[in-house]
């Protein structure tokens, strides 16, 4: 892996942080994927999961809610 084609270290990424920093803030479960080709980022995939409450307690407003 890696090996000489390390053209990426050489690239300008302040978009690129930018873009995977303003995904952290928003993000409570999920992934990033950095797409690279040619040894540049072409792209940057950000997929956010939520997690299921499920409570058997019925006078719980938020069973089964949703959390973020």
């Amino acid at each position: 892996m890696g090996g000489d084609k390390m053209s990426v270290q050489n690239e300008d990424f302040s978009e690129a942080v930018e873009i995977i920093r303003k995904s952290l803030q928003n993000m409570e479960f999920g992934s990033i994927t950095i797409m690279v080709q040619d040894g540049r980022i072409v792209s940057i995939e950000s997929t956010e999961k939520f997690k299921v409450k499920l409570h058997s307690n019925k006078t719980d407003r938020n069973a089964g809610g949703f959390k973020r």
